[in-house]
């Protein structure tokens, strides 16, 4: 009777113990539902008004070999982020040069494979470096204040990558998390991971199964930012789509809005076969860029390249638009050919944009964007995944 007793105690306990995976599980596939795709065009007139133009010519002391990015100091000072040397050269708003950050090694102090850079409110300014997977952080003299990995502790992480932000003390670092695949691309997925200034992690954005969907790019690039709300943004390669996440992480919305010259990728990258199909692949694909949230309004970009490209990276080559949206994913400018690359914007709203690459010197065009009347609601479509 006793053994009886037991074995019905212990068919219970399964039933319970079942029914509460199934509940967990229930949940946790809720919790990860993608919300529709929203796409909806408002009418607007607006201005692209050229502010200034800066050059920078080179000397002897002073060259950009490849450059990685940009940040402007509060007092309009330039930060550019020199890939082929590891440093962050800085120069006057005229394009004076000034002093330099870091260089190029692997010690304290150093940068290996200089990544992105930004600068947080106090002026300090914040390398990310994909080589050393570590993060940087130096005062204006270039003394190194902190130098660490987000990378430790962090067993399905592959590298830093991309963007790299400071807001609110906190810094928000793209590192991509995949499943590995045997002797083939490994499925790689953009996530953006937050932490204190003490480097505890105290966020994360873009779960794998949440940014998946159709994926045709093993690593894609990522774009992201925050606006004043501790909300986060972000647009990567594979579907071009626009997640907006809540401050906790929770999915709120998707968005975009296509233009007349958008290549959407149709396959998978081609995977074992020489570099030149690969690159012929990804330049007959719309590459997305930079994502930038100035005040209201959320700028990005698209490049498309023309077959000469592959072997001659010439900027006639290379075409970039901009779309314009609000922070609610209503597209204010859904085709915008840009004067350049887009590098970054500054606190009074100015977008800067790589103009001119010449072996003596580089120009840099500044731009405002202006909504001149009220925008009223045009057009609605529906986006496609």
């Amino acid at each position: 009777m006793m053994h009886k007793k037991a074995k019905s105690n212990t068919r219970i306990s399964v039933l319970y113990i079942s029914i509460a995976m199934i509940i967990v599980g229930c949940n946790k596939r809720v919790d990860n539902i993608l919300p529709e795709i929203y796409s909806q065009k408002l009418n607007v007139k607006y201005s692209f008004q050229l502010v200034d133009k800066v050059v920078l010519n080179y000397t002897d002391s002073f060259f950009i070999g490849r450059l990685r990015s940009l940040a402007v100091f509060h007092d309009g000072r330039l930060s550019l982020g020199d890939g082929l040397d590891g440093t962050v050269k800085i120069t006057s708003s005229q394009g004076k040069f000034l002093e330099k950050i870091s260089r190029k090694g692997s010690g304290p102090g150093e940068t290996r494979g200089l990544e992105n850079h930004c600068i947080d409110d106090s002026g300090r300014v914040w390398i990310s470096d994909y080589t050393l997977h570590r993060v940087s952080v130096y005062d204006i003299s270039g003394s190194v204040l902190d130098a660490w990995s987000p990378m430790v502790g962090c067993d399905d992480c592959y590298y830093i990558q991309g963007t790299i932000r400071v807001r609110n003390n906190t810094l928000y670092i793209n590192m991509p998390k995949g499943v590995k695949r045997p002797f083939k691309v490994d499925d790689v997925s953009s996530v953006i991971t937050a932490f204190d200034f003490k480097h505890t992690r105290v966020g994360e954005y873009g779960k794998f199964e949440q940014v998946l969907e159709d994926f045709f790019v093993p690593t894609p690039k990522i774009g992201f930012d925050i606006d004043s709300l501790g909300n986060l943004y972000f647009v990567h390669d594979h579907s071009h789509n626009i997640h907006k996440y809540s401050p906790d992480g929770k999915i709120l919305k998707r968005f975009n809005y296509p233009f007349k010259e958008f290549r959407p990728i149709k396959e998978r990258q081609p995977e074992r076969v020489p570099l030149d199909k690969v690159k012929k692949w990804f330049y007959s694909n719309t590459v997305t860029g930079k994502l930038e949230i100035v005040g209201k309004y959320l700028f990005i970009t698209f490049t498309n390249t023309e077959p000469e490209y592959i072997n001659t990276p010439d900027r006639r080559y290379r075409h970039e638009y901009l779309q314009v949206f609000d922070l609610e994913g209503n597209c204010l400018v859904d085709y915008l050919k840009a004067p350049g690359q887009f590098l970054c914007s500054d606190h009074a709203g100015v977008l800067y944009f790589l103009e001119e690459e010449e072996p003596e010197r580089m120009v840099i065009s500044k731009y405002r964007f202006v909504v001149e009347r009220e925008y009223a609601l045009s057009e609605k479509s529906s986006g496609k995944k």
